[in-house]
């Protein structure tokens, strides 16, 4: 099979789109990219998101496909679903396979029809160490037009391995001494003293007395 540049894309006629075609040996010819498996973080939950076409190799007009089957049937009449493959994993390879969970999808043969599905990263796929997606298993007399495919985090990201880093350590920040000196004692003043008193004592008789200055 073969990849190339489909007109219009999703976006409108100056948006590209990718077209798998050449599929007629094979219903596993398809799409496929190579993932870095660094961003599987085991809890990580990640949203698939797309948005696809189907045509006729031919004519180059549009296929219906059937929503309400999500297995390969006898008919090859199921819509595009998408696959995450990892190998070399702890437990043995991971092949997960998606289907449309958007509510009461429609298809519809004549423009891009919406892709979703959520995933949560388990120890077995976050251990792999390869991984890719793929967009395959669809009718090989269709050619596979995709535009606009994402896989992104959903939600709240799980905590990470490493510790928190502690505070920046500032230290003990010890108050200063005083730097004003204490107050010096008060300078010591001689005391005068009170004139000696030598002449002799006078004999007061009893009875009022009074003193003057």
């Amino acid at each position: 099979s073969k990849v190339g540049l489909y007109s219009p894309g999703a976006g409108g006629a100056s948006d590209f789109a990718l077209r798998s075609y050449g599929r007629g040996s094979s219903e596993w010819r398809g799409i496929r990219q190579q993932l870095d498996n660094r961003c599987f973080v085991v809890g990580a939950e990640y949203t698939i998101s797309a948005k696809f076409r189907l045509l006729n190799p031919s004519t180059g007009e549009g296929e219906v496909c059937d929503t309400n089957v999500q297995y390969n049937n006898g008919e090859r009449t199921q819509c595009p679903s998408v696959v995450v493959y990892g190998w070399q994993c702890q437990g043995g390879d991971v092949y997960w396979r998606f289907w449309n969970q958007i509510p009461e999808f429609d298809w519809s043969k004549d423009s891009f029809n919406d892709f979703k599905n959520n995933f949560v990263v388990t120890d077995q796929l976050a251990s792999c160490e390869t991984v890719h997606v793929y967009v395959h298993q669809v009718n090989r007399n269709w050619d596979i037009v995709m535009d606009d495919m994402k896989i992104s985090a959903a939600g709240t990201e799980p905590p990470t391995y490493a510790p928190t880093l502690f505070p920046t350590a500032t230290g003990v920040i010890s108050t200063p001494k005083p730097t004003v000196q204490p107050t010096s004692m008060p300078t010591a003043v001689t005391i005068t003293e009170c004139p000696g008193d030598t002449s002799a004592p006078l004999a007061i008789p009893a009875g009022p007395i009074m003193l003057a200055k």
